[in-house]
């Protein structure tokens, strides 16, 4: 990068650096917020965490509460429904089988049935505890009952129901750790406990006895106590230890029992959970912001990185295209738009330079061009290699004479450092200037430049962007708006100029050229608009369309059985390289359509397209390809590029046609050249045709010469097909 001229030109990369930097601290200052937020909303946290806590031990409690009452529901209709069946059972039906299949049936631990008189069935399986407390209890030989002998089991009883009052009573044993183990079920993760408690009595039942801490008798009284005075509904209250802990009391009666499922356990029990695991989670933190500190880092050294590199122009380390358009609307952006003006220079010739000394010494050579424009500008002003040998500049002057002068300077400077080594030789320049005030932007700027500069004339000469450029890009892009719909409408015509014997022995043919008149803008020359096509790629289609318009021509003649004349329609260099070698099977596709015979139209390609080594093999398939579809291939302006006549062994070529440089200012050298040329042509098969013919006298010597063919203002100018046709009657019987 050139730092002497960094100056005030590095703004807008500083801005860029600044935004990357400010996107890293707003990051960082987010996650601070959040942290702090995080503290403060500590008391939040932990008031939602109790609430949590309260819906968690409700429902847990309440669960198991239904639990137990469907156990106990379930335990006593069975022994009710066994009771009745007793009632109406033989006495020998009732056996020990029949009392284990139910007793298993039910889950219970055993089924026993007990007579007023003391005696038991089965006998020997009643446990001892069950007559005494028979005897103590003597509700059960009136109702249903579910009652709970401590420490040893749940009992669920019904009298067995018989005329005059019952003489015998049901008792279903459900083992204790049966009841305990659904009691057991609430899982507070050893921090709280769970106790079943007798409402009547106050007893402790069934209790879980993994809490941390201790719960006495007392305390669970009191609790119940309270909840009796709420009106026994289920709840939850917030209590306080002895020991100063904060805990939550739940309390939920057991359905068709007298008893309640009573649930304690810490108010920060969550929290206690979270605890655990807060310094794994804390780690893992601290990692994932270490690590996406980490990526902040490396997205603006990568941001940095990308940004050097896209500003940079590698070759000679100064800016790039991108560079000089970010840099360039800093600097005039804080000045007067009218002081500045954007060069553009690009080295005439420099292909050769490169196929001369080779790449290496071309590349040094823009190196050292490079630096003489730089070390030509001040600090201010901007200097870019665009492309291969394409340089900007950005001056910081007001006057067009100044700007002139500057850059001549530099380039008698570079000249007279080449001079020094090589002596004879130089370096030309063709040379385009935008001033900014005619330009909305640096790179519409650059791009007038470049349109300033290929107004021709000799090297190293200035050419200011104006209005008459400005009208010509604004009627080139009329121009390309107007192309579709006028390709639509049939404005491009074909206009036929004659190809004529002159020895009268051959039918007259004609080359195809196209004109576009245009409803509104009248007659438009192809001088106007073929290089704007083939700039633009428009010629493709143009191309095309002509071949198509030819193709419906030849087809009406041969309908109408008018005379069929040999038509050659001509195909730019353009099209070919775009389309490629497979360029045949588009026209083969047209000929088709129209059934258009063998050797009626020709393809003229110029001479140009042969020249190339490297090109053979591509040109050698493109014309197979036209001849194997039928047409006729000629080779274009033959003698223009001086053609290697060598390279035509190499082509199947059906006719030469030889460029009007031939036949102006002959002599007698120019016209043994012609001699030559057409004796050669004959041998190898070919036709001639000389074109740009325009007076009596070489209409005659090339009649005596042997050419085929004749084109030019001699015989007619280029004609509508109408006018065509009918000069074609009227002349030589055409």
């Amino acid at each position: 990068m050139d730092k002497k001229r960094g100056g005030g030109v590095l703004g807008s990369m500083e801005a860029k650096r600044r935004k990357s930097y400010q996107f890293a601290a707003g990051i960082i200052l987010l996650a601070m917020l959040g942290l702090v937020v995080g503290l403060g909303n500590t008391v939040s946290f932990e008031r939602m965490m109790t609430q949590v806590v309260e819906r968690y031990v409700a429902e847990n409690n309440h669960q198991v509460a239904g639990q137990i009452s469907s156990r106990m529901k379930a335990g006593r209709e069975f022994v009710i429904d066994f009771a009745d069946t007793l009632s109406r059972m033989p006495g020998r039906l009732l056996t020990r089988d029949l009392i284990h299949r139910k007793a298993a049936a039910m889950g219970l631990n055993s089924l026993e049935v007990l007579s007023k008189d003391g005696s038991s069935f089965p006998e020997e399986e009643c446990p001892a505890y069950l007559e005494a407390w028979a005897k103590e209890t003597p509700v059960l030989w009136e109702t249903p009952e579910v009652s709970y002998v401590a420490d040893q089991s749940i009992v669920f009883s019904a009298p067995v129901p018989l005329t005059g009052g019952a003489d015998r009573v049901v008792f279903g044993i459900q083992d204790y750790a049966d009841i305990r183990s659904l009691v057991l079920r609430a899982d507070y993760q050893n921090q709280g406990c769970s106790v079943l408690m007798d409402v009547s009595t106050g007893e402790r039942l069934i209790s879980d006895e993994r809490a941390v801490f201790p719960i006495d008798d007392q305390m669970l009284k009191e609790f119940l106590e309270q909840w009796k005075k709420d009106g026994a509904k289920d709840a939850v209250y917030q209590k306080l230890l002895p020991s100063q802990e904060s805990v939550l009391v739940s309390v939920c009666a057991v359905k068709d029992t007298d008893w309640a499922q009573m649930a304690i356990i810490p108010s920060d029990f969550l929290l206690m959970q979270i605890r655990q695991h807060m310094t794994v989670y804390a780690a893992i933190i601290v990692f994932i912001l270490i690590l996406f500190m980490f990526l902040i880092w490396h997205l603006v050294q990568e941001n940095r990185r990308w940004e050097t590199v896209s500003v940079t122009e590698p070759l000679t380390g100064g800016w790039s295209r991108e560079g000089f358009i970010q840099n360039g609307k800093t600097a005039v952006e804080g000045g007067n738009p009218c002081s500045w003006a954007v060069v553009y220079l690009n080295i005439m010739g420099f292909r050769c330079i490169n196929e001369s000394w080779g790449e290496e010494d071309g590349n040094r050579t823009l190196q050292f061009v490079y630096k003489m424009f730089v070390e030509g500008t001040n600090r201010q002003e901007l200097v870019s290699r665009s492309s291969m040998d394409h340089f900007f500049l950005l001056l910081n002057e007001a006057e067009d004479e100044v700007i002139r002068r500057r850059v001549h300077d530099m380039i008698d400077h570079i000249n007279q450092h080449i001079r020094q080594k090589f002596k004879d030789y130089s370096i030309t320049f063709a040379i385009g200037v935008c001033r900014m005030d005619m330009a909305d932007c640096i790179s519409t700027a650059m791009s007038k430049a470049i349109h300033a500069s290929k107004l021709g004339g000799p090297g190293n000469v200035c050419h200011f962007y104006d209005e008459t450029i400005a009208k010509l890009l604004d009627r080139e892009e009329r121009l390309n708006d107007l192309f579709e719909a006028s390709l639509r409408n049939h404005d491009f015509q074909i206009y036929l100029q004659p190809k004529v014997s002159p020895s009268g022995n051959r039918p007259c043919e004609a080359e195809a050229l196209v004109r576009w008149v245009h409803p509104q803008e009248g007659m438009i020359y192809p001088s106007e608009f073929i290089p704007l096509f083939e700039k633009n790629g428009k010629i493709c289609k143009l191309d095309l369309y002509m071949f198509e318009e030819v193709c419906r021509l030849e087809d009406r003649w041969i309908r109408e059985k008018k005379t069929v004349s040999r038509i050659s329609v001509n195909i730019s260099r353009f099209h070919l390289r775009e389309a490629g070698s497979d360029i045949w099977k588009k026209y083969k596709k047209i000929l088709d359509q129209y059934h258009i015979p063998e050797g009626i139209i020709e393809m003229e390609l110029t001479e140009t397209m042969f020249l190339e080594e490297n090109q053979v093999p591509f040109v050698k398939a493109i014309l197979d390809g036209f001849r194997s579809c039928g047409l006729r291939v000629a080779l274009d302006d033959f003698g223009f590029a001086y053609s290697s006549l060598s390279m035509l062994k190499e082509f199947a070529v059906d006719a030469l046609k030889m460029d009007r440089s031939f036949f102006v200012n002959e002599n007698d050298k120019s016209k043994k050249i012609v001699v030559s040329i057409i004796q050669m042509a004959h041998n190898l098969e070919m036709d001639v045709v000389a074109e740009g013919i325009e007076d009596q006298e070489q209409v005659e010597m090339l009649k005596n010469m042997g050419c085929d063919l004749i084109q030019g203002y001699v015989y007619s100018r280029p004609l509508p097909v109408g006018e065509f046709e009918i000069w074609r009657q009227e002349n030589r019987g055409c």
